[in-house]
């Protein structure tokens, strides 16, 4: 029996851009709006190059997206040629994320994450991802400490849910 690849950069993607004159401020620093574009540039030629993903929007499903995060790393001058790259670093049921760098020289000037998901072109509700979508992209490695249970204090300084709810009916009761 044959195991779906999975890859760390699933249907990754690359584009050159250059710096315009359109693309920065008065000041010289590059807008935030010009890290979107390039985005959507990036995510179109994702569409367009990957079979798998073309199928789900020739399928009725319309890529929504739900939330954009850029982390600027180095400043970006005009002129300056940049690659962009783009993949889908997680895939659920209906919900995806795209992972993006944006480097110059080898150095990543910035970084994006996005999320969103297909939705149905006649009722607006999301749809699930294909199945090649999905066994493609690797397993999220898990970077963020597991979460605390309501019942456990959390960090120092801080109580837990159910002992907060505690201390609130406590006050209520006294008149507080």
């Amino acid at each position: 029996m044959e195991t779906a690849r999975k890859d760390a950069r699933a249907f990754e993607v690359h584009i050159p851009l250059t710096v315009k004159t359109y693309d920065v401020d008065f000041s010289g620093v590059v807008s935030h709006i010009t890290y979107l574009r390039w985005l959507e540039d990036l995510r179109l030629q994702m569409l367009a190059s990957h079979p798998p993903l073309q199928w789900q929007v020739d399928g009725g499903g319309v890529p929504v997206v739900a939330r954009t995060s850029v982390h600027y790393r180095a400043p970006v001058s005009l002129g300056q040629a940049l690659r962009g790259s783009l993949w889908v670093s997680r895939a659920g049921f209906s919900r995806w994320t795209l992972s993006a760098e944006f480097s110059s020289g080898g150095l990543v000037v910035a970084e994006a994450l996005q999320s969103g998901c297909f939705l149905d072109r006649d009722t607006r509700r999301p749809v699930a991802l294909r199945q090649e979508i999905r066994e493609r992209v690797a397993a999220p490695r898990r970077t963020a400490p597991p979460p605390v249970s309501c019942d456990e204090a959390g960090p120092p300084g801080r109580r837990g849910w159910r002992e907060l709810m505690a201390v609130r009916a406590g006050a209520v009761a006294a008149g507080r």
